[in-house]
């Protein structure tokens, strides 16, 4: 099962007629909402039309700009203020290069600017999912593949192939002649510490009745309940989104793993991730879940974290054995 969504900006105007937009098929949309210091001006139009026109599932995103230019947290509460209430909403932090089309510089947001969103964002919406557009391209590409998947779910962007007419342009798909081409490695990443897509933008030349030109496309695969996870608390995504360990039987959360005797914590530095302890204290993902996911689920004294993997903080302490 596949759901479809569609994401918009000010560079699709104002004119989409989302009522059509909704009878194509479309169950969910993201609108940008601001990007670097920049508010998007069709954003809050484009969210209550969606609304009244019936999208289920409407949600906004941040185009994140590194820290030279203004600060990841500044960001964050711009971004706070354009979607006014995180509830309900799919919120997305875009991460990848721009470039000043007058100037031509380029843009690099890093790693330290994603977490310092991040973390403002959490403290100001109660801990909501942060879903994570980042492109296998650009992490591994530019800012040396980080682990990051500890800041939430990921949206990734791997298109399929389009053909050209007689001019030389991109033939439009719909939803579903594009979606047939998705091959299922699509939905296996393999940056970011990343063990599964949950969104997948698939296609930017997508057709929806509505609007005239292309539109990027997105895919979820699941239901419509489980996409509606996405729109609260990161730890009632994460319960929705992630199942159990299915390998055997589930072990007694109040017995230490095979092997250990003593109880043993790591007190968390600046900088460091959830991913990364995981990593340098011997856990392994498993078919069903990230590695930090293994360590935090195998002690109860981690069950803070287990609520909200994105709140780490200097000086917290996690139990590794």
């Amino acid at each position: 099962m596949a759901l479809f969504g569609v994401d918009v900006s000010r560079h699709q105007g104002s004119e989409i007629d989302w009522g059509k937009v909704r009878a194509s098929g479309i169950d969910f949309m993201i609108a940008r909402a601001s990007l670097a210091t920049t508010p998007d001006p069709t954003y809050r139009d484009n969210i209550r039309r969606a609304r009244l026109a019936g999208i289920p599932v409407v949600g906004g995103y941040h185009f994140l700009y590194p820290a030279s230019v203004v600060s990841p947290a500044e960001q964050a509460r711009l971004f706070v203020r354009r979607i006014q209430n995180a509830d309900g909403i799919l919120t997305m932090l875009d991460v990848e290069k721009d470039r000043n089309p007058k100037t031509g510089e380029i843009f690099i947001p890093t790693i330290r600017d994603a977490r310092a969103f991040a973390r403002e964002f959490a403290k100001l919406t109660n801990g909501h999912t942060l879903i994570m557009y980042a492109p296998g391209w650009y992490w591994t590409g530019h800012i040396g593949n980080p682990p990051a998947s500890d800041l939430g779910p990921l949206c990734a962007s791997r298109y399929v192939s389009v053909e050209e007419d007689a001019e030389g342009q991109p033939i439009r798909m719909t939803p579903t002649e594009a979606f047939a081409k998705v091959r299922p490695r699509a939905w296996r990443p393999k940056h970011g510490g990343w063990t599964r897509t949950t969104l997948l933008q698939f296609t930017s030349t997508g057709k929806v009745k509505g609007y005239g030109g292309r539109i990027d496309v997105n895919a979820f695969r699941g239901t419509l309940q489980k996409l509606k996870a996405l729109t609260g608390p990161a730890g009632l995504a994460m319960s929705a989104l992630v199942p159990p360990v299915s390998t055997g039987p589930a072990p007694d959360p109040s017995t230490p793993p095979v092997g250990t005797t003593t109880k043993r914590f790591h007190v968390v530095v600046a900088g460091e991730t959830l991913s990364g302890i995981a990593a340098r204290h011997g856990f392994r993902p498993t078919a069903q879940l990230p590695a930090f996911r293994v360590m935090l689920n195998a002690f109860p004294e981690n069950a803070r974290f287990r609520a909200n993997p994105g709140l780490i903080h200097p000086g917290e302490r996690v139990r590794v054995r």
